[in-house]
């Protein structure tokens, strides 16, 4: 874990919030992420800090070859839909990305989406904290895209879980060699 992470600068930096859905983070969810419904309150307090934030959200239609053998996120269904924050995104610039809805694409193929960079970089966005689930997967493909593109990149640590703890301990790894950054978010109130 970093030493100590420079304070927040509103104009270039972005707290991403990955796939904190009902269907990954309650544990009645179809796919439920082991202890994903603990990283729900690290990130309500961690919000009031940032003024730009990304929403990853998957919005799968009823019929997608992802879908062996349960069904999870389906388009306009209680599992696609997020935690409510309450009022937390006030006057904040808040960018949605849905996806896995083009079942032409591979679920995850909107993180390298040109597009989807170009908007980052047209906010002035120079470093990303990255929250949500799963760590081992969704989490890490994200974090070392977004490296690879040029941005600093940190994890709030306790605001992850992996779906399996050994492979969450290799991505950890993994990404902490690449040079990406964890940190805590206690660390923002010491």
């Amino acid at each position: 874990m970093s030493d100590r992470i420079n304070i927040i600068q509103p104009d270039t930096d972005c707290l991403f919030i990955i796939h904190l859905q009902n269907d990954l983070i309650m544990p009645i969810g179809n796919i439920p992420v082991p202890d994903g419904d603990q990283i729900i309150e690290p990130i309500k307090k961690i919000l009031l800090f940032f003024e730009k934030i990304t929403l990853c959200l998957l919005k799968m239609p009823l019929y997608h070859p992802a879908f062996k053998p349960v069904k999870f996120c389906v388009y306009g269904s209680w599992g696609a839909e997020y935690p409510y924050f309450g009022n937390e995104f006030r006057d904040i610039r808040v960018l949605r990305m849905e996806h896995g809805y083009n079942i032409n694409f591979p679920i995850n193929s909107h993180f390298s989406d040109p597009g989807f960079l170009e908007t980052i970089r047209n906010w002035g966005i120079k470093r990303i904290f990255l929250s949500g689930l799963p760590l081992e997967t969704d989490v890490k493909e994200l974090a070392l895209i977004l490296k690879e593109q040029g941005f600093e990149v940190i994890i709030f640590e306790d605001c992850v879980k992996p779906r399996d703890k050994a492979l969450g301990e290799i991505a950890k790894q993994d990404l902490e060699m690449a040079g990406i950054q964890f940190m805590n978010t206690s660390q923002f109130f010491e």
